[in-house]
């Protein structure tokens, strides 16, 4: 069971080897994950139409169970932080929020995206995590992975936006005359090569269109690849932490880029 706020075990402090679970709830794929310094302990995957609010913790509980492992032996904790699903975002925030002040462990936010480029997997083409966003938009942007860097470099901020605009924000970033200014300022070998990589569920929704603006230019993550998943908010967290760069829980908070669907009644009244 998830121990009451105010408990702690002697095994709750920081330890040799790192333990961080990664939990990630801002699409329908979500899951928790457990990486260790140099291996993935354990993963667990979870698919819902709705919400992960009923099945968030228990996947936690058994996927440490199967770990021979308990809460007192996490070293960290990582959450996407979004953007992405308003709701799903915030019940991984909250029970990551939750574990850390109970356990007293550290934690850090991860951006969705930011781990889904990561996902993507190295490639000297432009990453391209696309979220869908409802509404007809997506959360989106694009990332570079420099050679000798452990994880990818933001090249174009995230961003809401309908994916034609995105589309027209990537075609002018690599365009010749942006590549003729860029390579008069950059070292040749940061130079991105031809072609777009997407991945996310934003980029299965819209992928008819992308391949009809950028054709050949672009491809797309292969399937077992295409979703998030909290293997990689792990990865990312265990870094960072291992860098003391961790987040103070009472004021991590979600990161949405727009304004929720849900609104209160008297709201909607005043349109």
């Amino acid at each position: 069971m998830i121990p009451a706020p105010g408990t702690q075990h002697p095994k709750s402090k920081n330890q040799n080897p790192a333990r961080v679970l990664g939990i990630e709830t801002a699409t329908f794929c979500g899951g928790a994950a457990l990486l260790g310094d140099d291996r993935l302990i354990a993963s667990r995957t979870l698919y819902s139409s709705k919400t992960h609010s009923e099945r968030l913790l228990a996947a936690i509980r058994d996927l440490l169970s199967e770990a021979e492992c308990t809460l007192h032996d996490l070293t960290g904790l990582a959450v996407s932080i979004g953007p992405g699903s308003f709701t799903g975002v915030r019940i991984g925030v909250a029970a990551a929020k939750g574990l850390a002040l109970a356990m007293h462990i550290p934690i850090v936010g991860i951006s969705t995206l930011e781990s889904l480029a990561t996902r993507a997997g190295r490639d000297r083409r432009l990453l391209c995590p696309v979220v869908d966003a409802r509404r007809d938009e997506v959360f989106a942007a694009a990332f570079r992975w420099p050679e000798q860097t452990d994880r990818p470099k933001p090249v174009l901020d995230p961003c809401v936006m309908p994916i034609g605009s995105f589309l027209d924000r990537l075609i002018a970033m690599t365009s010749p005359r942006a590549s003729f200014r860029k390579s008069r300022t950059e070292n040749p070998k940061s130079k991105i090569a031809s072609g777009f990589v997407f991945i996310g569920d934003g980029a299965l929704r819209y992928r008819k269109e992308i391949e009809h603006r950028l054709g050949a230019r672009a491809q797309f993550a292969p399937a077992h690849r295409m979703l998030p998943s909290a293997e990689e908010i792990a990865w990312l967290g265990l870094q960072r932490l291992a860098h003391g760069r961790g987040d103070d829980p009472a004021r991590l908070e979600p990161v949405y880029l727009r304004a929720s669907d849900a609104r209160l009644p008297a709201e909607r009244s005043r349109e």
